[in-house]
């Protein structure tokens, strides 16, 4: 025996499964611009660490030039420099 979906039921039905497939696209969408934008997040910090490391090496490298240059001044006039105390230095 058949069942017999009157004609009512299945255009309700049918109806349902395009309000489904809409709300299921939607869905991957948002998940789609979710998962965008974790990975930007996660480029934009790897930057900001990458970047950190290299001002932090052109600013070691700065004040090793600075240093350099006092001591090779100091060394030009003949100065003595101590590091430390002077007696450590003896």
């Amino acid at each position: 025996m058949l069942w017999a979906i009157p004609a009512r039921e299945q255009a309700k039905f049918e109806f349902m499964k395009s309000v489904h497939a809409v709300l299921e696209a939607v869905a991957s969408e948002q998940s789609a611009r979710m998962v965008a934008m974790r990975n930007a997040t996660d480029n934009a910090n790897e930057m900001v660490e990458d970047l950190t490391v290299a001002m932090n090496k052109a600013r070691q490298e700065s004040i090793t030039r600075e240093l350099l240059d006092i001591v090779g001044g100091a060394a030009a006039v003949g100065a003595t420099i101590y590091f430390g105390s002077p007696e450590s230095n003896r």
